[in-house]
């Protein structure tokens, strides 16, 4: 890929196929919905595909390190591990994770057989450029604090910080209770990037939001629908949506997964004039 200052992600030392990535999405037995870490598996085969470079693979917010591990077992083997948390429920002030460093790091070991690179122990909205990681974002899965003036701080933060083909997940949503991630999505898109000049929704899962720079937007859509075919052998691609750029609606063969796609972007409040991605599901055709 022009511009690389890293070896490209499929290398030979990139051992992720579409039965790794099966075995790692069904391996998860935690709170974390399959559908939405299969959504990540194919997300990392696409960006494989469309010729990413390796980057840093992170999260904010990481609980129990069970969305980490995935991540860091999915990720090519020379790409580090990054990720920040509180770890400290004194200073958590919404309650909406409950982060322990050392069962993450033994979570991590267990499913990705790796060590986390870089930790940092403070709270997201602490975050400034110096913090960016080097390489930047290859994959980044945003579930920090559930209120929506940290959550859209973090999306602010992660969206800075992504390669050229990296993706940012932001958690949450569409969650009937924490309302915070949507009302965060809805504000980036409503007040920052109302015209998509920064970044792309790119698929919707599981209360997952997958998002991309504008300019990643068509090779990763492409190398998505290029491996429908195979992702529904796997069973993957059945109840998630796919952010097409052809007409500003939404719209889905699949009434389910489109209903779940405009509520992550329209159900926040307060109301703001957040342009529509036409979301519909990669299973019809």
């Amino acid at each position: 890929m022009p511009g690389c200052r890293v070896p490209f992600l499929g290398t030979s030392a990139h051992q992720l196929n579409w039965t790794r990535a099966f075995t790692l999405a069904r391996a998860t037995t935690t709170w974390i919905t399959p559908s939405a870490w299969q959504l990540v598996a194919c997300i990392t085969l696409a960006q494989v595909d469309a010729g990413a470079c390796r980057g840093t693979v992170g999260e904010i917010g990481v609980h129990r390190g069970s969305g980490l591990g995935l991540l860091g077992a999915l990720a090519d083997a020379e790409e580090p591990l990054w990720m920040v948390d509180l770890f400290n429920q004194g200073a958590n002030i919404d309650r909406s994770g409950n982060g322990n460093e050392a069962i993450t790091h033994g979570t991590v070991l267990k499913v990705a057989n790796r060590k986390v690179r870089t930790v940092l122990r403070t709270s997201s909205t602490a975050l400034r450029p110096e913090h960016v990681p080097k390489p930047l974002f290859r994959m980044v899965h945003v579930d920090g604090s559930h209120l929506s003036a940290i959550s859209l701080s973090d999306l602010r933060w992660a969206a800075a910080a992504l390669a050229p083909l990296g993706v940012l997940v932001l958690d949450d949503v569409n969650h009937r209770r924490w309302l915070g991630p949507g009302r965060a999505a809805r504000a980036f898109f409503g007040l920052f990037d109302a015209a998509y000049q920064e970044l792309r929704p790119l698929a919707y899962a599981g209360k997952k939001l997958a998002l991309c720079r504008t300019a990643a937007h068509a090779p990763l859509l492409d190398a998505l629908l290029r491996n429908r075919r195979e992702a529904r052998a796997f069973g993957f691609l059945r109840n998630w949506s796919l952010a097409l750029p052809e007409k500003l609606d939404l719209a889905s063969a699949d009434p389910a997964c489109q209903a779940g796609a405009n509520e992550a972007l329209s159900r926040a409040e307060p109301p703001c004039a957040l342009p529509a991605a036409n979301f519909r599901t990669a299973v019809a055709h």
